[in-house]
Order: C-alpha cells, then structure tokens, then sequence
C-alpha cells in the first residue's frame, strides 16, 4: 500500500504534470494502437521512456528529458522494451474485452488477471532497467537481480500489482478515457516500488 499512497501523493501535488503525462500517453497509445505490427513495441519503449524520465525526475529533482542517458543506453531500452511487447499486446487485448458489453461479467475476472500479470512483468522489468542505468550494469543481470528480489520479497510488488491492476480496470471501462488519469499513477508507483 505504501508505493500507492506515495504515487498518489506525487499525483496530487504535481497535478498538472501528472496530467500532461496521462494525456500524452494516452494520445501515444491511440496513435500507436493503429500501428500494425511495430505498435506494440512503440508503446512498450514508450512506457520505459516515461518511467526513466519520472526516475530521472524523481532522483535528480529537475524536469529536464534524460536524452543523453537515452542515448547511452538505448541498446537496454530497446532489449527491455523488446521483452515487453507480449506484455504490451496482451494489456491491449484485455482492454479491448473490456470495451464488449455483451460478455462484460464472464470477461472481467480474465481482463483482471491479465492486466495484473501484465503489470507485474512491467514493473519487475521496469526496475531492472532503471537498475541496469543507475548502477552501470548488464541489463540481463539486473533483470535477474530484479525477478529474485521479487521472489524474496514477493509482497510489494504483487500488492502494487494488485491496486494497480484494480486502477486500470476501473480506468479502462469508460471508453479507456480514465487512462488518462491511470498512466501516471502506474508509471508513479513502479517508480516508489523499487
């Protein structure tokens, strides 16, 4: 509880950037969605964008885009958002479930397990690039350091999970448009769960 309550503190006092940030993202994955092939993979590298700008915001204390941390690392990026894309699809898809009302009881536990195992693989994923950049590192053994912290201390991550997965849910039923409002406390609280 306490990454979601910190996100949801950040979330309120920087309203307007967290705001800003929701409706660019959300307009990203409108544009990207209509991408065949390559969109899933455009969302995924855009979403660690975001994350190492919000951890560059975070741990730096200023605004400015971390381009030439992108630069450097755009091979870890790229690979990390690459592993990602299944997962990307797969968020996409339970959305999409969502939006039939027709079959909307009988498909809402699924869409609620998809979002939540999609979720979990973001965030552990998530850190182990962020990881990768702050402490010089290959981006596979961050991404083992990160799956086996995640076993010993299974708690964090699978609760934000859990009031992140609920979040989104919620947020996509009105026509995805509470998204807006979703994303930031998505990026916010993978960034407080390290």
């Amino acid at each position: 509880m306490k990454p979601l309550k910190q996100a949801l503190n950040l979330f309120r006092s920087e309203l307007k950037l967290s705001l800003l940030l929701g409706f660019g993202t959300f307009f990203l994955i409108a544009i990207a969605s209509r991408i065949p092939y390559f969109g899933a993979w455009i969302m995924t590298f855009s979403f660690l964008i975001i994350q190492i700008y919000i951890w560059s915001w975070q741990s730096q204390s200023t605004l400015k885009f971390p381009s030439t941390l992108i630069k450097k690392n755009f091979a870890a990026i790229v690979l990390t958002s690459l592993i990602l894309v299944p997962t990307g699809m797969l968020l996409g898809s339970s959305a999409g479930v969502l939006q039939k009302t027709d079959q909307f009881l009988t498909s809402l536990p699924l869409a609620f397990f998809i979002i939540y195992l999609c979720l979990f693989f973001f965030i552990i994923l998530s850190h182990a690039l962020l990881m990768s950049l702050s402490k010089n590192m290959s981006v596979i053994k961050a991404m083992d350091e990160c799956f086996a912290k995640s076993l010993k201390r299974p708690h964090t991550a699978l609760l934000a999970c859990f009031y992140l997965s609920v979040i989104l849910l919620v947020a996509t039923l009105p026509l995805g448009f509470g998204l807006i409002l979703g994303f930031p406390i998505l990026f916010y609280v993978t960034y407080y769960s390290a």
